[in-house]
């Protein structure tokens, strides 16, 4: 079963659109996938998007929310509990935000430094 016909893997690779590759003593053969293709199709994008909206929007969120907690002039409870239910909209901001750039990799970009930036002013307040 180990020992495969150069024959067959040729049939293989032309019927199934497979290519060999061969290392050492071992043939392999793989899937001719255009990864290029594959990687900027819709599915990949809009998964990209969906997790940008959920972990990033999550950090710009939580950014937000500790930021307007430390910020707000009122008691200490008052404010955690005010910068809680404000941040459901900057979430709400975010996940919008993700879905409405050009592209993936700048809702990723964005959300990210949006947060980043947000942890920074932060840390200065302290």
């Amino acid at each position: 079963m180990s020992c495969i016909k150069v024959e067959s893997q040729q049939f293989l690779a032309e019927q199934h659109r497979l290519q060999p590759f061969h290392q050492g003593s071992i043939t392999v053969v793989l899937p001719n996938i255009n990864w290029q293709s594959f990687v900027s199709s819709q599915s990949i994008n809009i998964m990209s998007r969906s997790f940008a909206a959920i972990f990033a929007g999550y950090l710009v969120a939580a950014s937000a929310c500790g930021l307007l907690a430390l910020i707000i002039p009122l008691p200490a409870a008052q404010s955690t509990l005010t910068a809680m239910m404000l941040s459901f909209s900057f979430y709400a901001a975010a996940a919008i935000w993700a879905f409405s750039v050009r592209r993936s990799s700048q809702a990723w970009r964005d959300l990210l430094l949006i947060s980043a930036a947000l942890y920074i002013f932060i840390l200065w307040a302290n």
